[in-house]
């Protein structure tokens, strides 16, 4: 238990970081920033929660389970796949070192 909250705690103090540099770089209203802030800082503890609560009932071979989880994955390979191809590598190709002349 103690790496996965050491890891989690390092993962979302670098992702808070980097969402507080992007909302200083918008220039977002003060009320805007907080909200988000506080959103963000509230989301990590609510999953935790949740998951917390539903793991005494739920049977990860289940059919019910293996579909869920399936539906989850494939949902996030598609984000990190979106990710990849249109904030990451389309910048490459926009890029005037990559125009054909």
């Amino acid at each position: 238990m103690r790496p996965l909250i050491a890891a989690l705690s390092f993962h979302q103090f670098f992702e808070g970081f980097a969402l507080g540099g992007c909302i200083s770089q918008a220039q977002f209203k003060t009320l805007s920033a907080t909200v988000m802030g506080c959103f963000f800082a509230i989301t990590t503890p609510i999953g935790i929660g949740i998951g917390t609560a539903i793991a005494s009932s739920y049977n990860s071979y289940s059919p019910a389970g293996l579909i869920t989880e399936g539906i989850l994955d494939c949902l996030s390979a598609g984000i990190m796949v979106y990710m990849a191809l249109v904030d990451l590598i389309a910048a490459d190709f926009l890029s005037k070192r990559m125009a054909l002349v």
